[in-house]
């Protein structure tokens, strides 16, 4: 079945059609109703307009974000080898602090044998030296030479106690940057992740958008197909109005007495929800077996006789004075445009063209372009109800 909207203006436009002429106020009407799906298209396009300059604009975002991301990362890594660096470095400057410190307790256990024995026995010495003056020349050198050596070997200790001072304080430093560069590289990380969660975002934004463009584009593509075929049967109808025999027996009088179109079990009510939803039949659906006949319910000119979207083969049969009959789904249809038919006689065979998932028959009637319904027309006798 089509959308209550669209069949609807549809069948405003054939209801325009009187017995003689088309009125100028129904003509009014029918441009009014063409111009608000005029006005509809144009408005779609607009926001689609504005939902492809959006993605593009995202896009654009997306692209300085990948750049931002490889930026980021290149600092990552340049971060990360330097800190790589620092640390073989560290590594380095922490053996030779090992080997300095050796060196210095070498120095100073070299230095407290000295001074222990110095004391044990150089005093002795230096007694000897005094009392026994063989020599004075000699004394004098033994004396100086003594003091030479302890004061080079304690000269020795204060440059490595130096040196080590400074290795020190090297690894402090080192330490110290190599804390430092960890923390920019934590730093990093979080701009990182903060580039990735952008770029992830914008990605959902856009594909929503992407989304919204395509269905909105299947909308505008139904809405415009709408638009034309409208348009054509609008023109068509136009044309092949005709008026009813002035004999015929005025269509008003019949409610209550017409005869069903066909035999068949009631499926479908009038008003009653499709599909569970807000939509509403405005029509009924009488199910029976493919092939089954279709009757005009009353005399009328067959204004349109051809497959129509979502309702297959469909005959509109115009009685005058406002009043059509609708009869959708049909297997074949034996009348054309312009053909008068009598109540009674055939018209079409029952199908399930238009994408109808069984075969059945749907029934319209129209009041003054409004649905009214069937079983307030249509003898109650002769048709099953399920």
């Amino acid at each position: 079945m089509p959308s209550s909207k669209v069949l609807l203006l549809v069948l405003l436009g054939l209801l325009c059609q009187t017995t003689n002429a088309i009125e100028p106020a129904d003509i009014k009407q029918k441009l009014d109703q063409r111009e608000n799906l005029r006005e509809k298209i144009n408005t779609l396009e607009k926001d689609q307009t504005l939902k492809r300059q959006a993605a593009d604009q995202m896009r654009a975002e997306l692209q300085r974000n990948e750049k931002q991301l490889v930026d980021a990362h290149q600092q990552l890594n340049d971060l990360q080898q330097k800190i790589s660096a620092k640390q073989t470095h560290l590594g380095q400057l922490k053996q030779r602090v090992k080997q300095t410190s050796s060196k210095l307790e070498e120095q100073k256990t070299l230095l407290t044998k000295q001074i222990r024995a110095a004391y044990i026995k150089g005093r002795q010495d230096y007694l000897k030296l005094l009392l026994n003056q063989e020599d004075p020349a000699l004394l004098s050198r033994n004396l100086a030479y003594h003091g030479y050596f302890n004061r080079a070997r304690t000269r020795n200790i204060e440059l490595v106690k130096e040196h080590l001072d400074e290795l020190t304080k090297l690894e402090e430093a080192i330490k110290l940057e190599a804390s430092t560069l960890r923390q920019l590289k934590q730093g990093q990380l979080a701009v990182v992740n903060q580039i990735e969660e952008s770029k992830a975002e914008r990605n959902q934004i856009m594909q929503k958008l992407d989304q919204q463009i395509i269905k909105q584009g299947d909308q505008l593509l139904a809405m415009q197909t709408d638009l034309s075929q409208l348009e054509e049967l609008i023109s068509g109808l136009e044309q092949q109005a005709r008026k009813v025999d002035k004999q015929r027996v005025p269509f008003a009088s019949m409610k209550g007495k017409l005869p069903w179109p066909t035999q068949g079990r009631l499926v479908k009510r009038f008003g009653s929800s499709r599909n569970k939803g807000s939509l509403r039949w405005q029509g009924v659906m009488l199910k029976a077996q493919a092939g089954t006949k279709v009757f005009a319910v009353s005399t009328g000119r067959v204004v349109f006789a051809d497959w129509f979207r979502n309702l297959g083969l469909l005959v509109i049969i115009d009685h005058g004075d406002g009043y059509m009959t609708l009869y959708g789904h049909n297997q074949s249809l034996y009348k054309s445009v312009g053909d008068t038919v009598e109540g009674g006689e055939l018209i079409a065979t029952m199908g399930n063209t238009g994408g109808n998932l069984e075969t059945s028959l749907y029934f319209e009637i129209r009041e003054q372009g409004a649905p009214s319904d069937p079983a307030r027309w249509c003898r109650p006798k002769n048709l099953s109800r399920s």
